[in-house]
């Protein structure tokens, strides 16, 4: 290292907030070499100038300057700036210089949100903040705060405060940061926090930045889930009129939250709207609306939009012909049900296990046991393995018929294919055989229960309870209400 490598160090450390620079040459032991700065996280172009010149005019090297900006923009990488220099500005190591901005930032976010939790709301952000004595403010410092603040109105406080800076505007991605902030929070329930996300993205595209239609996708799925179905509605609208363009996501999601709300109307209303404005629907679009309008009985509109889909760039998959014929059956269309899964074959489409318990379900709730039966052996030949939901399908369907010799054999069957029944196994069987008049099984199969671990629940009980009492054995259905 040259002499004046040498003369020249950087001292840096913790004074409140500050960095102190050092010359050791011109050093009389007095202190009158240094010049102490004042900075809250990142430099803005005040701070520069004030480190470029020291107390007395003289300036300090570029190289310093540079490792100092280095350190306070974060996260710091001074090594970048000392390549090719052939010396090193710093007395300090890299791994010194992390540190201390490591050190400098997490009391700085500290204290920060130290005061906001102590004082706000009673006070103002300016006055909660005021003993800091910030000069400048930085995102990253924004973003620590936010990262570590819990409480969201204090973090969109903190956030509102800091733009008041001079010389200072957050940029894009401390917006999102305060975006996600509000949209993510177990708080977000609360009124006002969408109405503040919404307010974040307004000013974004004020400020000329292209806002990604995905912080809108993001914000009307919240506002769906949340019941703001209405909210949601007014800013699909906005984004219609002024942008950005809602994509086939937008409205997926929106005709999504319509659904599950109940409001299949108006979810069809917006599909309207979605192929009006030339975005065609996609399989999730479809799917969608097929499994709402058959849960609520509308199987006819599900038939035209499957046979809508089919004539379009979407092909059903899947999860469409499980949709359709869940529908189906829930409206007592068996035949068409049955249609349908042997349709898949011919689309190039094989039947899993959830495709088949939904058949089996149907054809169980139909009286068609047997043919329930026949689904489980084409199963085991096509390869698809069972689960628990299959065995209990089939163990409800011929239970409810009173075939428990065929109940028994498929509760066995399962236990031999390793398939651990559960507590709705054990309530079918025990509210099937309680029917059947047989008491003395029932309690049995809650003593089994209790050995294997598995909890009887309200409905386990009150099966048991009421198979007692149709066997009159009064005194002992007594017993088991007052357990």
């Amino acid at each position: 290292m040259t002499t004046g490598g040498m003369a020249l160090q950087c001292v840096m450390e913790l004074r409140g907030l500050a960095i102190v620079f050092h010359n050791p040459i011109s050093c009389s032991g007095r202190g009158n070499c240094c010049s102490r700065v004042q900075f809250a996280d990142a430099p803005g172009a005040g701070f520069l100038n004030q480190i470029k010149n020291r107390g007395d005019g003289r300036p300090v090297a570029g190289r310093v300057v540079k490792c100092v900006q280095a350190v306070a923009e974060g996260p710091p990488r001074v090594d970048r700036y000392e390549r090719g220099v052939g010396e090193r500005s710093l007395d300090a190591s890299t791994s010194n210089v992390d540190a201390f901005y490591s050190a400098s930032l997490a009391k700085l976010v500290r204290r920060v949100n130290l005061l906001l939790e102590r004082v706000y709301p009673q006070s103002s952000i300016p006055d909660c903040l005021s003993e800091l004595h910030l000069k400048f403010m930085s995102p990253y410092l924004v973003r620590e705060v936010l990262k570590n603040q819990k409480d969201p109105w204090l973090s969109l406080a903190f956030f509102r405060w800091a733009e008041n800076f001079p010389d200072y505007k957050h940029p894009p991605d401390t917006y999102v940061a305060m975006f996600y902030k509000l949209v993510n929070s177990k708080e977000s329930s609360k009124p006002g926090h969408m109405e503040e996300a919404r307010a974040l993205l307004t000013d974004m595209s004020r400020r000329g930045w292209n806002v990604s239609c995905i912080y809108f996708n993001i914000l009307i799925s919240k506002m769906c889930r949340l019941g703001q179905t209405e909210a949601a509605k007014k800013l699909l609208e906005e984004m219609i009129e002024g942008g950005p363009s809602p994509d086939v996501i937008t409205y997926s999601t929106f005709i999504s939250g319509l659904c599950k709300a109940g409001q299949i109307t108006e979810a069809f209303q917006v599909f309207d709207t979605m192929k009006a404005n030339n975005c065609a629907p996609n399989t999730i679009t479809y799917n969608t609306l097929i499994h709402h309008v058959g849960k609520v009985g509308r199987v006819r509109d599900g038939c035209k939009l499957f046979q809508e889909m089919k004539n379009s760039a979407s092909r059903p998959d899947l999860v469409t012909y499980t949709c359709l014929i869940s529908g189906l059956c829930k409206a007592g269309r068996i035949e068409e049900a049955l249609h349908k899964f042997h349709d898949l074959k011919t689309e190039g489409l094989s039947a899993d296990v959830v495709i088949y318990n939904t058949l089996m379900d149907g054809l169980g709730k139909a009286g068609r046991t047997e043919e329930a039966g026949e689904l489980l052996g084409m199963m085991k030949v096509n390869g698809v393995k069972a689960d628990l939901v299959t065995y209990n399908t089939l163990i409800d369907g011929v239970g409810k018929e009173g075939r428990m010799d065929m109940a028994f054999s498929f509760f066995e069957e399962m236990k031999a294919r390793e398939i651990e029944p559960d507590v709705v196994t054990y309530s079918i069987l025990i509210d099937a055989v309680g029917k059947a008049g047989h008491a003395e099984d029932a309690s049995q199969l809650i003593d089994e229960m209790l050995e294997l671990g598995c909890a009887p629940n309200l409905v386990t009980w009150n099966s048991l309870i009421n198979g007692l009492v149709k066997a009159g054995r009064i005194d002992e259905a007594e017993r088991v209400f007052k357990k």
